[in-house]
């Protein structure tokens, strides 16, 4: 212990620093990062000549709000039911500028492919306008573990997220070698966590302790760099064939707007999954689909299974609100750090059927 309070610990070119306030300094080569409660907060950046900060100013929820470098507001991300671009500002009042929008499209698991402007490029024939394309700014495709594939990838913008939709440390080990999930780093040239060993690792001995989504990359990612996810798509949920797969447990469950037809049921549970949260939504989309409370299949009775109707005047499929999105990553969170326990014990105290309600009155 330093004269300043804090832990060293090192490893390679990676030299950790335990705060006294429980927070964490990780210095990897030549940038520091200073953590707390699992956030990156800070980042600096040293050269021989100059160090250059860039600061997050986050949410209560650790939503990245604002991002500033070296003390001047940079950027702002621009948030749906999750982040779906940014902002970089200096936009004259009075005015509209062009590309200073920029807007990820991702897959299934989070991976931003291609990064597209707010500058609308128009085309015509013979003075007639007749087709618009949206300005390309960027665009990835990846190997399995996260490395950006040579000769199929550009950044035309520096756009600062990438795989599984986190930031990438390109000053740490090159542009797009490596990816801060939060709790760890990812290096996408071998696949594996980076800084320290996983925290969950006594609990899992029969795996790596710095295996990403313990190999399975294709429908899984790893939260915070702490433990997989494997993610379930709707289609997935109504062919129970994904769930009942001998060979895993799932853990958690949360389906979020898991909607079927007009001649649709509940959704069925097997015993092989742990916990359900179940957020659900009655109003039908224009399809007529809807969404239905969770049950247990005939004979199950060991999950543990928490619905929350989060019907509202302005809530049908496939415009699921914000705060619900969030209360699905929170228990998602929860779980991962060990609190869910609680989370199902102060539910089921209060109503044993249902999952607290996240409806404004």
């Amino acid at each position: 212990m330093d004269k300043g309070g804090r832990n060293h610990r090192s490893s390679g070119h990676v030299q950790r620093k335990y705060l006294l306030d429980g927070n964490q300094f990780v210095k990897v080569w030549k940038a520091g990062m200073l953590y707390a409660m699992g956030n990156r907060i800070a980042k600096i950046v040293s050269t021989p000549t100059k160090n250059d900060t860039t600061a997050y100013v986050r949410d209560a929820s650790g939503n990245v709000m604002t991002i500033y470098n070296n003390r001047t507001a940079a950027e702002a991300p621009i948030y749906g039911s999750g982040r779906i671009g940014e902002y970089t500002g200096k936009e004259k009042e009075g005015y509209q500028t062009f590309n200073l929008r920029k807007y990820e499209l991702a897959n299934h698991l989070g991976n931003v492919l291609a990064v597209i402007s707010d500058k609308v490029n128009l085309y015509g024939h013979g003075n007639r306008l007749d087709s618009a394309r949206a300005t390309v700014a960027g665009a990835s495709d990846y190997y399995p573990f996260g490395l950006e594939m040579k000769g199929r990838s550009f950044n035309g913008t520096g756009y600062r997220f990438g795989y599984s939709g986190k930031e990438k440390l390109d000053e740490v080990m090159g542009e797009g070698n490596f990816v801060d999930l939060g709790e760890r780093g990812l290096d996408t040239r071998i696949g594996r966590l980076n800084w320290k060993p996983d925290p969950l690792a006594k609990n899992f001995p029969w795996n790596s302790p710095y295996a990403y989504a313990e190999n399975d990359v294709i429908r899984c990612i790893d939260l915070d760099g702490l433990e997989k996810v494997v993610i379930f798509g709707g289609a997935d949920l109504m062919n129970t064939g994904m769930l009942t797969m001998e060979e895993i447990t799932v853990n958690l469950l949360v389906p979020v707007d898991v909607a079927f037809g007009p001649m649709g049921r509940p959704l069925q549970v097997s015993d092989n999954v742990e916990t359900v949260f179940n957020f659900y939504q009655t109003n039908p989309s224009l399809i007529r689909s809807r969404g239905y409370e969770a049950k247990p299949q005939e004979g199950n009775n060991k999950t543990i299974i928490l619905n929350g109707n989060v019907t509202g005047e302005k809530t049908t499929h496939k415009t699921m609100d914000e705060d619900t999105q969030k209360d699905a990553t929170n228990i998602i969170k929860a779980e991962m750090m060990g609190k869910l326990d609680g989370i199902i014990k102060n539910a089921t105290t209060r109503t044993p059927a249902t999952a607290p309600s996240t409806q404004k009155k």
